[in-house]
C-alpha cells in the first residue's frame, strides 16, 4: 500500500474511533448496555488496529479519547449506583412484607 493510502487509511480510522468512542458514550447515557458491549468490541479492535498500524497516530485524539473514556466510565458508575440502590430498596420491602406476613 502506497504511504498516502496507508495515511488516508489511518485517518479515516481515527475518524472511526472517534465516532465511536462519542457513541460509548451516548449509549452509556442512555442505559443501552447491550448496544455499548457491541461498541466497546468494535472500539478496542479498531484501537488495536491503530496502534500496531501507526501508534503516533493516536497522540491528537487521545484527549478526546480519554475524556469519552472518563465521561462512560462515570455514567456506568451511575447506573450500577442506581441499581444498587434500588436493590436494597427492594430488599428492604421485602424484609417488611416478610415481617408483615409473619404477623398476620
Amino acid at each position: 500500500m502506497s504511504k498516502v493510502l496507508e495515511l488516508q487509511q489511518v485517518a479515516k480510522n481515527k475518524l472511526s474511533l472517534l465516532a465511536l468512542s462519542k457513541q460509548l458514550v451516548t449509549t452509556t447515557e442512555a442505559e443501552k448496555w447491550e448496544e455499548f458491549s457491541l461498541l466497546n468490541r468494535q472500539f478496542v479492535e479498531l484501537y488495536k488496529n491503530l496502534v500496531e498500524q501507526n501508534p503516533s497516530s493516536l497522540n491528537d485524539i487521545m484527549t478526546s479519547l480519554l475524556e469519552d473514556s472518563r465521561q462512560y466510565h462515570l455514567n456506568i458508575q451511575n447506573a450500577l449506583f442506581s441499581l444498587s440502590s434500588e436493590h436494597l430498596k427492594d430488599v428492604a420491602n421485602f424484609k417488611k412484607l416478610k415481617t408483615y406476613i409473619k404477623e398476620s
